[in-house]
């Protein structure tokens, strides 16, 4: 008879214990695409592994930003008044505005006026209302999200991000123009406006003015009557 003394006389410390219970296997088959061979394997015996840095979220997910397709170039003019040019890329589609400007001091810049013949997605001509030579600036936008859109010169990358607004207007016989775009933040820093031949009856050689801007809209007048397309650029 065992000695009960070596366990103490309290008895009730002691429990009697049993083996766990063991599950009826649950066996898996599945053909490995690596090795093409069959494999088994029992789920009670089986843990699936996660790699340490799958990390689920909780949060919402962060929005994709798409920036719109920008370019911007120099035309170089050598006593001509029209020229044509090809983009620095191919715009995936055509540019909601194409816009001009007389770049620095050139020869008779003062009374030189720019405007654009046509554009496609690849390229646009430029003439200009007397023969000139010195260089003109083109800007170009399109957006497939809409606007306003943020952008980045082609032409100068380094210099971040910026938002643009643009569009076009159509004119008859006006002396003045209303310029409507969809609304920035505030009002913007620099606003861009060029005529555009689109009925090629050579009317389009006209001086726009800017009176007043809003975060929305532009105003301003023309130097003579224009029946055809004003494109603009709204810049912040």
């Amino acid at each position: 008879m065992a000695d009960r003394s070596k366990y103490g006389k309290n008895k009730n410390l002691w429990r009697k214990t049993y083996g766990l219970k063991r599950r009826k296997p649950e066996v898996i088959s599945f053909l490995d695409s690596n090795t093409n061979v069959t494999k088994s394997y029992d789920l009670h015996r089986t843990y699936r592994h996660r790699d340490y840095f799958i990390i689920k979220s909780s949060g919402p997910l962060l929005p994709i930003i798409v920036l719109a397709e920008y370019d911007e170039g120099l035309i170089t003019f050598s006593a001509a008044s029209s020229k044509t040019s090809n983009f620095n890329f191919v715009f995936s589609s055509l540019p909601d505005a194409v816009v001009l400007t007389v770049d620095g001091v050139a020869d008779n810049s003062d009374y030189i006026i720019p405007f654009g013949a046509s554009f496609t997605a690849t390229s646009l001509t430029v003439e200009t209302s007397a023969p000139f030579t010195g260089n003109i600036r083109y800007r170009a936008v399109y957006s497939s999200t809409g606007y306003p859109a943020l952008a980045i010169s082609s032409l100068e990358p380094s210099s971040g991000t910026f938002t643009v607004s643009a569009g076009s207007v159509s004119e008859t016989n006006a002396t003045n123009y209303t310029a409507s775009f969809a609304a920035l933040t505030g009002i913007p820093s620099l606003f861009y406006k060029t005529p555009w031949d689109a009925n090629a009856n050579y009317g389009a050689d006209v001086f726009l003015t800017t009176e007043t801007t809003t975060a929305s809209s532009a105003t301003g007048e023309i130097s003579a009557p224009l029946t055809d397309k004003i494109y603009f650029i709204a810049v912040q």
